[in-house]
């Protein structure tokens, strides 16, 4: 009885898992990478203007003032060489982009790519927006990662185009709750990343300062592995972003 009732449960997650799969197509790596709106200020150091971050099938829209993040939401996106479709699964308390699917024409090149408005489809019709490549990296630590708390809140991990950037979502509301991000240097071992904004559980975290680790790809995992303020060794480990994975813990 009890295998039972957990087959519609069972059945949720492996569908939204196929569905992800299945509408991932492979246009949408031509517009993978981290980009800034066109007229933004000190775009290098991420500490201001609007960004769209984009890799494995996942976006992020942050609008960063001084070196706060003021606004931030993301989840699914697909393109399929015309038509760029968003939909956003966490966003920062406040904002209302849950549940919503958005369109777009693009019109994308090596160095940007040209966002507009599609008439009739209910939400943005009249935007236009010119995003611009922020970096170009290719290092074989980039991706989309992820780590659980014992709290059930869950660390998802950006690392595209010498930029990276963390956030925390409580699965329960999809509410941010924290994030960290800037740039970063690699060189194949050592990996330093530099803060440039912050935001909530986050804003004791002095913009600037350095970390620095040893980065290691082992079994399909990240590991970062340093010392502490205290001198301890530690040994930070994220898996690949499932999101299938992260839906369960909601229900």
């Amino acid at each position: 009885m009890k295998i039972i009732k957990k087959l519609p449960l069972l059945f949720a997650v492996c569908l939204a898992s196929c569905l992800s799969v299945e509408q991932y197509k492979p246009e949408t790596k031509n517009i993978e990478g981290a980009w800034v709106i066109s007229n933004a200020n000190n775009p290098k150091h991420f500490s201001n203007g609007y960004y769209k971050v984009i890799c494995e099938g996942q976006h992020r829209v942050l609008w960063i003032k001084e070196g706060i993040l003021e606004s931030v939401h993301g989840g699914y996106v697909s393109f399929d060489g015309q038509v760029m479709v968003e939909k956003p699964r966490f966003q920062k308390s406040g904002d209302n982009f849950l549940g919503k699917t958005f369109k777009f024409n693009v019109q994308p090149d090596d160095s940007s790519f040209l966002q507009t408005g599609i008439k009739g489809s209910g939400t943005f019709e009249n935007l236009k927006q010119k995003w611009v490549k922020v970096g170009n990296a290719d290092h074989n630590i980039e991706g989309l990662w992820m780590r659980k708390f014992n709290n059930g809140r869950v660390n998802i991990k950006m690392i595209v185009d010498n930029f990276w950037n963390w956030i925390v979502v409580d699965p329960k509301t999809s509410n941010v709750t924290a994030s960290l991000g800037g740039s970063y240097d690699y060189d194949g071992e050592k990996y330093v990343e530099t803060a440039h904004f912050k935001f909530g559980d986050a804003s004791g975290w002095k913009l600037g300062r350095k970390w620095q680790v040893v980065a290691e790809l082992k079994n399909g995992k990240l590991l970062f592995h340093g010392k502490n303020d205290n001198g301890n060794n530690f040994t930070e480990e994220w898996v690949k972003y499932d999101a299938a994975s992260i839906n369960s813990i909601a229900r």
